[in-house]
């Protein structure tokens, strides 16, 4: 063959000899990826290209019914697994059966495979196609987001399940459409739950997706010294690395803990102790439920009440959600009466329910029977369900995912204003707690009285009063109220220095005295991430009057990125602050998947398993094409039998 020297050829033979070694190279790889058209050995089995089309098709009603589980969060296998027996063959096998009652080729396939060792319904296959859906595509198609959005957050809690503690995490993040994100990417496993252990397993998990540190601007946890110790906690571990990512208690969690402190003035206290003590007992005992239920049933049929099962269980954590739990206590205060006096003396209306009650019973009966014929107990109970109604609609919106900074410390600031509103008036404040009161105790024939004071004692509120109501007002209504106050000042003030620093960027909070120096420590923090930080006075000028001059203006963050694009040092500052975490619920409903998908029949599996399964049942409305999944699931698993595509991937 004679010997080609390019270095001697001219231009134009070069060019032409690049060609045909490209034409060639196309050609070979045509008649691998595209073996039925290119391949003349293929072309003249017909048999072989009817057997490649049906492995696609059986490969497609697979993957099927493995997205069709993963996102019914279904078990997939069970101790004894073969398709051919008569029992339960458990839920993935069940499934295939199914669709092969309505498909020959796939009926044929699990009757009589090509190869015994290339069946695809292996506990192996399954986890390599769960893991292309979720690592591959969807955790990939989030990450990819990521990088286009260029600054993100990281949101972390940790979560024991089966005495293993796992660490979902999310990121937060802008996407093109200039909506808030937040989204889980995966679960990691803590071996220790040190903050250095904790750090190193957030680090691992963005470098391992693919996310690099330098774009990380905030970290968002629950307030524990573990996470957000100034001095060696997590939040300082990932700041060492990149001194921007700054922390964000979890608002949801300093909402709840204004609460809790709140809830200290003794009074309260002793009204929420004794409300859980009360829903224990009876949700404690079949029996006693069942006496409650046939009272309130039977309450219901006379037109006491609308038909709603009486009690709610205690929260332990979300004290806020509580506020339903004690409204429907209140509604069931006298079906509550009527029960403990059914286990106490009897009654001939309940005659299933008059005998075998053990002393015990009756005891805490007559214990709590004297708890609710309290006027003081009632009114608590009144003055704790109305209070706190002001606080649920801030607990609901903090939870959302497109929440930021900004509109999170505007709830805050909305409940604050209202709750002062009821301090300033707490006269009539109190006068209509003290007539819903009077009601509830009316309908049981209650007398309406007070705690007994006394001078000479120092541990019972001896507060000098002019009449019952005004006993209550000075005691349970002005010390609650304060305490809720000053405890929601208190727990979100770095909330609101973080939102100080960009609200007045907000269209809708723009005035004339808008100035640089309102904005010019965050200026100063992210110079690095300016496009051009030494015009940023000429441009707050121009944003300022673009502003001034219209009279609808857009009341988020969100909703003015949108309008930003023309100023670019605003529109990334805009960026950045919606950016920063406010709360850390995607973490924690991470971790409801969690105890849904780990449940004690699945608590073997990996962490890998365990974080595709995660993804595919968070993600149930993102839209997976079979037809990806399979060409994915091919190039990187090659198998035995022969697919339209074994080496490389088509191009479009």
């Amino acid at each position: 063959m004679k010997e080609i020297k390019v270095s001697h050829c001219t231009a134009s033979t070069a060019g032409q000899l690049h060609r045909d070694c490209m034409q060639a190279a196309d050609a070979l790889k045509d008649s691998i990826v595209n073996p039925t058209s290119c391949r003349i050995d293929i072309i003249s089995d017909t048999r072989l290209q009817t057997r490649i089309i049906q492995n696609k098709h059986i490969l497609q009603q697979i993957v099927r019914a493995v997205l069709f589980l993963g996102k019914q969060r279904l078990a997939f296998r069970g101790d004894k697994e073969d398709i051919n027996s008569s029992k339960n063959p458990r839920n993935f096998l069940a499934l295939l059966k199914d669709y092969a009652e309505h498909d020959e080729i796939l009926k044929a396939h699990l009757q009589h495979p090509q190869a015994r060792n290339a069946t695809y319904i292996s506990p192996r296959s399954q986890n390599d196609i769960i893991d292309v859906i979720g690592i591959d595509i969807i955790q990939a198609n989030i990450i990819e987001e990521v990088k286009k959005a260029e600054f993100y957050s990281v949101l972390a809690d940790e979560v024991s399940s089966h005495n293993t503690e796992h660490l979902p995490i999310c990121v937060r993040f802008v996407d093109g459409n200039f909506e808030i994100r937040e989204d889980f990417i995966g679960y990691a496993k803590l071996e220790k739950v040190r903050a250095q252990d904790i750090a190193n397993a957030i680090k691992g998990m963005l470098l391992g997706a693919g996310l690099s540190l330098n774009e990380l601007r905030g970290q968002g946890y629950d307030g524990a010294s573990t996470m957000a110790g100034e001095r060696s906690g997590v939040q300082k571990k990932i700041r060492e690395i990149q001194s921007k990512a700054l922390y964000t208690h979890c608002a949801g969690h300093s909402l709840n803990l204004a609460i809790i402190n709140s809830c200290s003035v003794s009074p309260i206290q002793n009204c929420i102790s004794q409300v859980k003590g009360i829903t224990i007992w009876i949700k404690s005992s079949p029996k006693r439920e069942e006496l409650l239920k046939t009272v309130y049933h039977k309450g219901i049929q006379c037109g006491a009440v609308q038909s709603r099962f009486p009690l709610l269980n205690v929260c332990i954590t979300r004290w806020v959600e509580n506020i339903d739990g004690w409204e429907r206590f209140a509604l069931s205060h006298p079906f509550l009466l009527h029960m403990c006096e059914v286990i106490i003396y009897g009654d001939d209306n309940f005659e299933l329910f008059n005998d075998n009650w053990a002393a015990d019973d009756k005891r805490n009966a007559m214990a709590y029977l004297k708890i609710l014929e309290s006027f003081e107990f009632i009114f608590c109970l009144v003055a704790l369900q109305r209070s706190l109604y002001y606080l649920k609609e801030v607990a609901v919106k903090l939870q959302g995912k497109n929440q930021d900074i900004v509109s999170g410390v505007a709830h805050v600031e909305e409940a604050s204003r209202n709750l002062n509103s009821l301090r300033e008036k707490a006269d009539e404040y109190t006068h209509r707690i003290f007539e819903h009161s009077s009601r509830i105790a009316a309908k049981s024939n209650i007398a309406i009285t007070m705690p007994r004071v006394s001078q000479r004692q120092s541990h019972r509120a001896n507060t000098q009063f002019t009449s019952i109501e005004d006993y209550f007002k000075k005691v349970v209504i002005i010390p609650f109220l304060d305490h809720l106050i000053s405890n929601l000042s208190y727990r979100f003030d770095a909330h609101m220095n973080q939102a100080a620093g960009i609200q007045r960027l907000i269209p809708t909070n723009i005035t004339e005295e808008l100035a640089t120096c309102n904005i010019r420590e965050a200026v100063n923090f992210y110079k690095d991430d300016l496009q051009n930080p030494d015009v940023i006075d000429e441009e707050l000028h121009r944003w300022k009057l673009k502003w001034l001059a219209i009279a609808d203006r857009p009341q988020t963050l969100s909703s003015t990125l949108k309008e930003s694009g023309s100023f670019p040092n605003i529109f990334t500052l805009l960026k950045l602050f919606a950016t920063l975490p406010l709360t850390s619920c995607s973490c924690e409903r991470s971790a409801s998947a969690l105890h849904r998908l780990n449940n004690y029949m699945r608590c073997s599996q990996t962490e890998q398993r365990l974080t595709s399964l995660a993804l595919i049942h968070s993600n149930y409305d993102v839209k997976i094409d079979v037809d990806t999944v399979c060409k994915k699931f091919i190039e990187k698993h090659p198998r035995r039998i022969e697919h339209v595509n074994m080496l490389f991937s088509n191009t479009d």
